[in-house]
């Protein structure tokens, strides 16, 4: 896939991003960031347009180790067989 320019806005600020990825994709993870944003400076509004960016991009983060532990977790649960299927 070939590089495309797609011009986003995040926080107020235009951004122009040159990705191989899915324009769809982009726009997908640049209006949840957008609107990651916009809910914390609502939540604290003495927060600056970089101090909001931070803390919605750590509880993007958050989420993310959580997600990852949580398929990691499952993955092993899969991989042990149950008490059920272990009785003869």
């Amino acid at each position: 896939m070939e590089q495309e320019s797609i011009a986003v806005s995040i926080a107020g600020k235009r951004y122009i991003l040159t990705e191989q990825e899915d324009p769809d994709h982009i726009r997908l993870i640049s209006d949840l960031t957008d609107r990651r944003i916009r809910e914390t400076r609502l939540a604290n509004p003495l927060l600056d347009r970089e101090e909001a960016a931070v803390s919605a991009a750590l509880s993007i983060a958050d989420e993310l180790v959580k997600a990852n532990s949580e398929i990691l977790r499952l993955r092993k649960q899969r991989g042990k067989p149950s008490e059920a299927s272990g009785k003869a």
